[in-house]
Protein backbone atom coordinates (compact mmCIF):
# COMPACT_ATOMS: atom_id res chain seq x y z
CA UNK A 1 0.00 0.00 0.00
CA UNK A 2 1.16 3.86 -1.00
CA UNK A 3 0.38 6.41 0.72
CA UNK A 4 -2.54 7.70 2.86
CA UNK A 5 -5.09 7.10 0.27
CA UNK A 6 -4.61 3.03 0.98
CA UNK A 7 -3.60 3.70 4.53
CA UNK A 8 -6.81 2.89 6.09
CA UNK A 9 -6.31 -0.89 4.69
CA UNK A 10 -3.93 -2.71 7.64
CA UNK A 11 -6.53 -0.60 10.33
CA UNK A 12 -10.09 -2.89 8.66
CA UNK A 13 -8.33 -5.72 8.10
CA UNK A 14 -7.06 -6.33 11.63
CA UNK A 15 -10.66 -4.07 13.50
CA UNK A 16 -13.05 -4.66 10.69
CA UNK A 17 -12.48 -8.01 8.65
CA UNK A 18 -10.25 -9.86 10.98
CA UNK A 19 -12.60 -13.01 11.65
CA UNK A 20 -12.98 -13.19 8.45
CA UNK A 21 -10.49 -16.55 7.77
CA UNK A 22 -9.24 -15.38 3.78
CA UNK A 23 -7.83 -12.14 5.51
CA UNK A 24 -6.64 -13.66 8.56
CA UNK A 25 -2.65 -14.26 7.22
CA UNK A 26 -2.64 -11.59 5.40
CA UNK A 27 0.91 -9.01 6.05
CA UNK A 28 0.62 -5.79 5.21
CA UNK A 29 3.47 -3.50 4.14
CA UNK A 30 2.67 0.19 4.24
CA UNK A 31 5.19 3.10 2.00
CA UNK A 32 5.20 6.83 2.69
CA UNK A 33 6.56 8.48 -0.69
CA UNK A 34 6.03 11.89 1.50
CA UNK A 35 5.25 12.09 4.30
CA UNK A 36 3.73 15.59 4.29
CA UNK A 37 0.18 14.23 2.58
CA UNK A 38 -1.13 11.97 5.46
CA UNK A 39 -4.96 11.94 4.89
CA UNK A 40 -6.25 14.02 7.47
CA UNK A 41 -10.23 14.45 8.06
CA UNK A 42 -13.09 14.46 10.05
CA UNK A 43 -13.93 11.32 12.31
CA UNK A 44 -17.38 11.51 11.29
CA UNK A 45 -16.02 9.23 7.78
CA UNK A 46 -15.46 6.12 10.13
CA UNK A 47 -19.17 5.29 10.13
CA UNK A 48 -19.78 7.47 7.14
CA UNK A 49 -17.36 5.77 4.50
CA UNK A 50 -15.95 2.80 6.58
CA UNK A 51 -18.69 1.65 8.73
CA UNK A 52 -17.14 1.13 12.11
CA UNK A 53 -17.21 2.64 15.64
CA UNK A 54 -15.59 5.54 16.76
CA UNK A 55 -13.44 3.63 19.81
CA UNK A 56 -10.65 3.78 17.85
CA UNK A 57 -10.49 7.48 17.64
CA UNK A 58 -11.69 8.44 20.93
CA UNK A 59 -8.83 6.23 22.42
CA UNK A 60 -6.28 8.25 20.51
CA UNK A 61 -5.10 5.11 18.50
CA UNK A 62 -6.55 6.78 14.81
CA UNK A 63 -6.60 10.45 16.44
CA UNK A 64 -4.30 13.03 15.78
CA UNK A 65 -4.67 16.97 16.27
CA UNK A 66 -8.01 16.32 16.57
CA UNK A 67 -8.31 14.51 13.34
CA UNK A 68 -9.27 10.98 12.02
CA UNK A 69 -5.47 10.41 10.77
CA UNK A 70 -4.72 8.03 7.72
CA UNK A 71 -1.40 8.12 7.67
CA UNK A 72 -1.04 7.40 11.05
CA UNK A 73 -3.57 4.36 10.98
CA UNK A 74 -1.12 2.72 8.56
CA UNK A 75 1.73 3.08 10.56
CA UNK A 76 0.48 1.75 13.42
CA UNK A 77 -1.58 -1.04 11.83
CA UNK A 78 0.38 -2.31 8.91
CA UNK A 79 3.58 -5.07 9.77
CA UNK A 80 6.08 -3.37 8.21
CA UNK A 81 6.36 0.51 7.24
CA UNK A 82 8.63 1.67 4.18
CA UNK A 83 9.76 4.68 2.92
CA UNK A 84 11.61 5.25 -0.43
CA UNK A 85 15.14 5.86 1.21
CA UNK A 86 17.17 5.36 4.16
CA UNK A 87 18.16 8.36 5.06
CA UNK A 88 14.44 9.93 4.83
CA UNK A 89 13.20 7.02 7.12
CA UNK A 90 15.74 8.62 9.75
CA UNK A 91 14.58 12.29 8.67
CA UNK A 92 11.17 11.34 9.46
CA UNK A 93 11.94 10.07 12.96
CA UNK A 94 13.07 13.79 13.94
CA UNK A 95 10.42 17.06 14.15
CA UNK A 96 12.29 18.80 11.37
CA UNK A 97 10.98 16.78 8.87
CA UNK A 98 8.31 14.26 10.60
CA UNK A 99 5.93 16.88 9.76
CA UNK A 100 3.83 16.52 12.96
CA UNK A 101 4.42 12.45 13.17
CA UNK A 102 7.87 12.31 13.63
CA UNK A 103 7.28 10.69 17.59
CA UNK A 104 4.69 8.12 16.14
CA UNK A 105 7.63 7.23 13.85
CA UNK A 106 9.59 7.08 16.62
CA UNK A 107 7.48 4.84 18.63
CA UNK A 108 7.36 2.62 15.48
CA UNK A 109 10.55 2.89 14.41
CA UNK A 110 11.38 -1.04 14.98
CA UNK A 111 9.36 -1.90 11.92
CA UNK A 112 10.55 1.06 9.73
CA UNK A 113 12.91 1.22 6.98
CA UNK A 114 14.27 2.74 3.47
CA UNK A 115 14.56 1.45 0.59
CA UNK A 116 15.69 3.75 -2.56
CA UNK A 117 13.52 3.41 -5.69
CA UNK A 118 14.50 2.53 -9.10
CA UNK A 119 14.26 3.85 -12.39
CA UNK A 120 13.73 2.31 -15.64
CA UNK A 121 16.97 1.92 -17.00
CA UNK A 122 15.49 0.43 -20.36
CA UNK A 123 13.10 3.00 -21.09
CA UNK A 124 15.64 6.01 -19.67
CA UNK A 125 18.66 4.58 -21.75
CA UNK A 126 21.01 7.45 -24.09
CA UNK A 127 21.97 4.67 -26.03
CA UNK A 128 18.13 4.59 -27.31
CA UNK A 129 15.81 7.36 -25.47
CA UNK A 130 13.65 8.07 -29.03
CA UNK A 131 13.44 12.16 -26.98
CA UNK A 132 16.69 12.92 -27.74
CA UNK A 133 18.27 13.85 -30.81
CA UNK A 134 21.71 11.71 -30.49
CA UNK A 135 22.53 8.79 -29.21
CA UNK A 136 25.32 8.41 -27.25
CA UNK A 137 27.21 5.89 -24.16
CA UNK A 138 29.48 6.33 -21.60
CA UNK A 139 32.17 4.97 -23.99
CA UNK A 140 31.60 7.75 -26.23
CA UNK A 141 29.69 11.09 -25.41
CA UNK A 142 30.53 12.69 -29.17
CA UNK A 143 26.75 12.25 -28.98
CA UNK A 144 26.06 14.21 -25.74
CA UNK A 145 27.68 17.24 -26.98
CA UNK A 146 25.20 17.20 -29.99
CA UNK A 147 22.42 16.88 -27.90
CA UNK A 148 23.75 20.58 -25.84
CA UNK A 149 24.28 22.35 -28.99
CA UNK A 150 20.56 21.06 -29.93
CA UNK A 151 18.83 22.05 -26.61
CA UNK A 152 20.53 25.30 -26.97
CA UNK A 153 19.69 26.10 -30.21
CA UNK A 154 15.77 24.50 -28.83
CA UNK A 155 15.38 27.03 -26.08
CA UNK A 156 16.76 29.59 -27.65
CA UNK A 157 20.42 29.92 -25.71
CA UNK A 158 23.47 31.00 -27.79
CA UNK A 159 25.35 27.59 -29.38
CA UNK A 160 28.47 27.33 -27.13
CA UNK A 161 30.32 23.99 -26.70
CA UNK A 162 32.53 25.41 -24.09
CA UNK A 163 29.71 27.06 -21.55
CA UNK A 164 29.29 25.00 -18.50
CA UNK A 165 24.93 24.15 -19.01
CA UNK A 166 22.75 23.63 -16.16
CA UNK A 167 19.64 22.61 -15.84
CA UNK A 168 16.18 22.13 -14.43
CA UNK A 169 13.33 19.73 -14.28
CA UNK A 170 11.13 20.45 -11.51
CA UNK A 171 7.58 21.14 -9.86
CA UNK A 172 8.60 25.14 -8.63
CA UNK A 173 7.76 24.75 -5.07
CA UNK A 174 9.57 25.23 -1.70
CA UNK A 175 9.85 22.02 -1.36
CA UNK A 176 12.78 21.42 -4.47
CA UNK A 177 14.40 24.44 -2.82
CA UNK A 178 13.34 27.09 -5.36
CA UNK A 179 13.53 29.74 -2.96
CA UNK A 180 17.48 29.73 -2.56
CA UNK A 181 17.69 29.75 -6.25
CA UNK A 182 15.19 32.86 -6.86
CA UNK A 183 17.37 34.55 -4.25
CA UNK A 184 20.73 33.72 -5.57
CA UNK A 185 19.93 33.06 -9.11
CA UNK A 186 21.45 36.84 -10.09
CA UNK A 187 24.79 35.74 -8.46
CA UNK A 188 25.25 32.97 -10.92
CA UNK A 189 24.07 34.37 -14.10
CA UNK A 190 27.40 36.70 -12.99
CA UNK A 191 29.23 33.32 -14.16
CA UNK A 192 29.55 32.53 -17.71
CA UNK A 193 27.07 29.67 -17.56
CA UNK A 194 23.75 29.11 -19.18
CA UNK A 195 20.67 28.23 -17.26
CA UNK A 196 17.70 25.96 -19.02
CA UNK A 197 14.75 24.98 -16.43
CA UNK A 198 11.61 23.45 -16.91
CA UNK A 199 8.48 23.51 -15.02
CA UNK A 200 5.26 24.47 -13.44
CA UNK A 201 4.26 24.74 -9.75
CA UNK A 202 4.05 28.25 -7.75
CA UNK A 203 2.94 31.82 -9.51
CA UNK A 204 5.70 33.60 -7.45
CA UNK A 205 8.26 30.87 -9.00
CA UNK A 206 6.89 31.16 -12.46
CA UNK A 207 6.60 35.06 -12.69
CA UNK A 208 10.63 35.14 -11.23
CA UNK A 209 11.97 32.69 -13.58
CA UNK A 210 9.79 34.46 -16.34
CA UNK A 211 11.81 37.63 -15.40
CA UNK A 212 15.57 36.16 -15.24
CA UNK A 213 14.71 34.85 -18.90
CA UNK A 214 13.66 37.73 -20.14
CA UNK A 215 16.58 39.64 -18.10
CA UNK A 216 18.92 37.36 -19.15
CA UNK A 217 17.84 36.12 -23.04
CA UNK A 218 21.15 35.21 -23.43
CA UNK A 219 21.88 32.97 -20.06
CA UNK A 220 18.60 32.16 -19.18
CA UNK A 221 15.66 29.54 -20.60
CA UNK A 222 12.31 29.30 -18.50
CA UNK A 223 9.80 27.03 -20.03
CA UNK A 224 7.09 27.58 -17.31
CA UNK A 225 5.51 24.65 -18.81
CA UNK A 226 5.94 20.51 -18.78
CA UNK A 227 7.42 18.87 -21.99
CA UNK A 228 8.11 14.87 -22.06
CA UNK A 229 10.52 15.61 -24.99
CA UNK A 230 12.33 19.15 -23.65
CA UNK A 231 12.62 17.19 -19.89
CA UNK A 232 14.82 14.61 -21.30
CA UNK A 233 17.35 16.43 -23.65
CA UNK A 234 17.13 18.81 -20.58
CA UNK A 235 18.72 15.44 -18.79
CA UNK A 236 20.65 14.27 -22.11
CA UNK A 237 22.10 17.85 -23.05
CA UNK A 238 23.27 19.69 -20.24
CA UNK A 239 26.36 19.32 -17.90
CA UNK A 240 24.85 19.81 -14.11
CA UNK A 241 21.81 19.64 -12.87
CA UNK A 242 20.64 21.52 -9.84
CA UNK A 243 18.54 20.42 -7.45
CA UNK A 244 18.36 21.67 -3.90
CA UNK A 245 15.70 20.08 -2.37
CA UNK A 246 14.67 21.26 1.55
CA UNK A 247 13.41 17.82 1.85
CA UNK A 248 13.38 15.02 -0.73
CA UNK A 249 11.97 11.28 0.30
CA UNK A 250 13.54 9.86 -2.97
CA UNK A 251 13.63 11.70 -6.31
CA UNK A 252 14.23 10.82 -9.63
CA UNK A 253 15.57 13.39 -11.34
CA UNK A 254 19.23 13.38 -9.62
CA UNK A 255 19.07 9.51 -10.98
CA UNK A 256 18.08 9.89 -14.35
CA UNK A 257 20.41 13.00 -14.57
CA UNK A 258 23.41 10.81 -13.87
CA UNK A 259 22.08 8.09 -16.13
CA UNK A 260 23.14 10.65 -18.97
CA UNK A 261 26.21 11.98 -17.79
CA UNK A 262 24.89 14.95 -16.52
CA UNK A 263 26.05 16.03 -12.61
CA UNK A 264 23.84 16.83 -10.24
CA UNK A 265 24.64 19.46 -7.81
CA UNK A 266 22.13 18.71 -4.69
CA UNK A 267 21.30 19.07 -1.20
CA UNK A 268 22.01 16.65 1.33
CA UNK A 269 18.51 15.19 2.04
CA UNK A 270 16.66 12.00 1.91
CA UNK A 271 17.09 10.03 -1.27
CA UNK A 272 20.16 12.67 -2.87
CA UNK A 273 22.13 12.27 0.14
CA UNK A 274 21.55 8.24 -0.68
CA UNK A 275 22.26 8.32 -4.34
CA UNK A 276 24.79 11.19 -5.59
CA UNK A 277 28.25 10.56 -4.28
CA UNK A 278 29.65 14.11 -3.66
CA UNK A 279 32.94 14.66 -5.21
CA UNK A 280 36.22 13.88 -3.18
CA UNK A 281 39.22 15.70 -4.89
CA UNK A 282 41.51 13.62 -3.38
CA UNK A 283 40.56 10.44 -4.87
CA UNK A 284 38.76 11.28 -7.84
CA UNK A 285 35.73 9.48 -6.66
CA UNK A 286 31.75 10.89 -6.58
CA UNK A 287 29.05 11.30 -9.08
CA UNK A 288 27.97 14.92 -8.40
CA UNK A 289 28.25 17.41 -6.03
CA UNK A 290 26.23 18.06 -2.41
CA UNK A 291 25.78 20.49 0.17
CA UNK A 292 24.84 19.50 3.98
CA UNK A 293 24.25 23.40 5.27
CA UNK A 294 20.32 24.50 3.56
CA UNK A 295 21.06 27.97 2.72
CA UNK A 296 21.59 29.57 -0.56
CA UNK A 297 25.09 30.56 0.02
CA UNK A 298 26.36 26.94 0.31
CA UNK A 299 24.16 26.28 -2.76
CA UNK A 300 26.41 28.69 -4.95
CA UNK A 301 29.64 27.82 -3.11
CA UNK A 302 28.87 23.89 -4.27
CA UNK A 303 27.86 24.89 -7.28
CA UNK A 304 30.94 27.07 -8.24
CA UNK A 305 32.91 23.69 -6.57
CA UNK A 306 31.18 22.14 -10.15
CA UNK A 307 31.93 25.27 -12.34
CA UNK A 308 35.71 24.56 -10.91
CA UNK A 309 36.08 21.39 -11.86
CA UNK A 310 34.06 21.62 -15.10
CA UNK A 311 36.11 24.28 -16.47
CA UNK A 312 39.86 23.67 -14.94
CA UNK A 313 39.79 19.68 -14.92
CA UNK A 314 37.74 17.55 -17.91
CA UNK A 315 39.87 14.51 -17.08
CA UNK A 316 38.02 14.28 -13.60
CA UNK A 317 34.81 15.93 -14.72
CA UNK A 318 34.80 12.67 -17.49
CA UNK A 319 35.74 10.31 -14.62
CA UNK A 320 32.42 12.21 -12.41
CA UNK A 321 30.63 11.19 -15.62
CA UNK A 322 32.00 7.64 -15.78
CA UNK A 323 30.81 6.71 -12.26
CA UNK A 324 27.53 8.65 -12.82
CA UNK A 325 26.52 6.63 -15.51
CA UNK A 326 27.67 3.47 -14.57
CA UNK A 327 25.67 3.44 -10.95
CA UNK A 328 23.39 1.21 -11.11
CA UNK A 329 20.11 2.80 -10.12
CA UNK A 330 17.41 0.04 -11.99
CA UNK A 331 14.49 -1.96 -10.47
CA UNK A 332 16.27 -5.17 -11.10
CA UNK A 333 18.56 -4.18 -7.75
CA UNK A 334 15.36 -2.12 -6.02
CA UNK A 335 13.52 -4.14 -5.99
CA UNK A 336 15.48 -6.85 -4.53
CA UNK A 337 14.64 -5.11 -1.29
CA UNK A 338 11.28 -5.39 -1.66
CA UNK A 339 11.91 -9.03 -2.13
CA UNK A 340 14.16 -9.44 0.70
CA UNK A 341 11.23 -7.58 2.76
CA UNK A 342 8.10 -9.78 1.80
CA UNK A 343 10.19 -12.84 2.74
CA UNK A 344 10.46 -11.84 6.46
CA UNK A 345 6.70 -11.39 6.20
CA UNK A 346 5.97 -14.80 5.40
Amino acid sequence: MHDYHTAMIPFLLKEKYHWIKAYKNIRTVFTIHNIEFQGQFDSGMLGDLFGVGYERYEDGTLRWNNCLNWMKAAVLYADRVTTVSPSYAEEIKTPEFGKGLDQIMRMESGKLSGIVNGIDTDLLDPETDTHIPYHFSVKDLSGKAKDKAALQERVGLPVRKDVPLIGMVSRLTDQKGFDLVVNELHNILQHDVQVVLLGTGYGDYEHSFSWFGQAYPQKMSANITFNLELAQQIYAGCDIFLMPSAFEPCGLSQMMSMRYGTLPVVSEVGGLRDTVEPYNAVTGEGTGFSFGNFSGYWMVQTLEKALDLYEDDPKAWRKLQDNAMTRDFSWDTASLAYVDLYKQLV
